[in-house]
């Protein structure tokens, strides 16, 4: 399954498999609260919680009062509550606290981890009642945190770490795809920085504002060089020149897709995209049906094309809905290099690379996201933004889980 932001989630521990993560008390919510297991009952809202990015991670907001997130508490090694799981508001906690990551064990079980303290959600070793007027084993207690019986813990190979996650239906995606419904697709490079976005940039220098066309994808660089296709795809299209057109080419059709909607905050399946890659350094060793995968390097970029001469070394990506005219593109006013003009206006089928591209942070990709600080200020001659700040901070958000 996805984790999506905004979405309701419950989680029954996998070793007291009928008991769920509840905010001890009654329909409340405040700082210092206790979080406890508690009879499994999908209709408490106790025992409800809404994931919201965070950084690279999330936070678990009650959903009893989203301004309260799941924290790890600070106290004492001679306190008794030292890592005790409970509430804190969001204005008071710190990533340190409580920004966590999931860490799939099965299909729709994960384990939530707490990178700034290297520690895991852990339900402690007793089964005791908290008292007979409350009925046998409703109620869990133990741990370090008094009549606590959830706390963080290192690593371990228990069960008690595994939490069953089972998604609401509020808030969030209306669906919540399966995995092998659509795959992620990975940035094609492992530190990229973003240089200009899709219809953010007029940089005279690349001819957009004379060809009267926009900034039809994302510019990047970084590492590695060669970059490497973003997920499993079919080559289309190999070609260009070092001093025509968009210079050298690749275009690869990739299936079954994520797409982040960052008006609505919605997770979306797209049946099939086209990419394009402009301004490589040489042509591409790939081969036209050639199949890819995240380990299939497509080539190095550099800054051929019709304006070698002026602009720097950047890898563009297009991303395109038209498959049946995947070598069309309307970056360019005339064929050149293999491709040929595209529509524009109304007829244009590009959309914002930033939609279909996350981030994979975990091993071994290791990637991360930045983008150029010299890009979000307008151009003397263009007097147009390269970088939208709101919408790069969303992106950056962009992990996939």
């Amino acid at each position: 399954m996805s984790f999506v932001s905004g979405k309701t989630y419950r989680f029954i521990n996998n070793y007291y498999d009928t008991h769920a993560l509840n905010v001890y008390g009654t329909n409340a919510a405040s700082t210092g609260r206790n979080v406890c297991l508690f009879k499994d009952d999908d209709t408490d809202v106790m025992q409800d919680w809404v994931v919201k990015t965070s950084g690279n991670g999330y936070r678990l907001h009650s959903a009893v009062n989203q301004t309260f997130v799941l924290d790890c508490s600070d106290g004492s090694l001679s306190n008794s509550y030292k890592n005790n799981a409970h509430l804190c508001a969001t204005s008071q906690t710190s990533t340190t606290d409580s920004q966590v990551k999931f860490e799939k064990v099965t299909d729709n079980v994960y384990k939530i981890y707490l990178p700034g303290k290297n520690l895991y959600l852990t339900a402690t070793n007793t089964n005791t009642p908290v008292s007979s007027s409350i009925g046998n084993n409703t109620a869990l207690t133990g741990g370090t945190g008094g009549n606590s019986n959830i706390y963080w813990a290192p690593k371990s190979t228990s069960t008690k770490q595994q939490w069953i996650v089972s998604p609401n239906v509020d808030g969030g995606s209306t669906t919540d795809p399966e995995p092998g419904d659509a795959q992620y697709l990975a940035l094609p490079l492992n530190n990229c920085t973003i240089t200009a976005m899709y219809q953010e940039d007029s940089n005279p220098a690349y001819q957009h504002e004379w060809d009267a066309g926009g900034h039809f994808g994302l510019d990047m660089i970084g590492s590695p060089n060669p970059f490497y296709a973003s997920g499993r795809g079919t080559v289309v299209g190999v070609g260009g020149s070092a001093t025509t057109g968009v210079g050298y080419w690749v275009a690869i059709r990739y299936d079954n897709v994520y797409a982040w909607n960052m008006n609505n905050n919605k997770l979306d399946i797209i049946p099939s995209i086209i990419m394009r890659y402009f301004h490589l350094a040489s042509k591409s060793t790939l081969r036209i049906n050639q199949k890819v995968d995240l380990d299939t390097a497509i080539g190095s970029y550099g800054k051929t094309g019709q304006w070698h001469d002026t602009m720097g070394r950047h890898l563009h990506v297009e991303v395109d809905t038209d498959i049946d005219n995947p070598l069309y593109t309307p970056t360019l006013k005339g064929a050149a290099g293999g491709l040929y003009a595209g529509n524009r206006g109304d007829g244009d089928t590009t959309f914002d690379p930033c939609t279909v591209f996350f981030i994979k942070d975990s091993a071994p990709e290791n990637q991360n996201l930045t983008y150029s600080q010299s890009k979000c200020d307008k151009h003397p001659s263009a007097n147009e933004y390269y970088i939208n700040i709101t919408k790069m901070n969303k992106f950056m958000k962009q992990v996939q889980s």
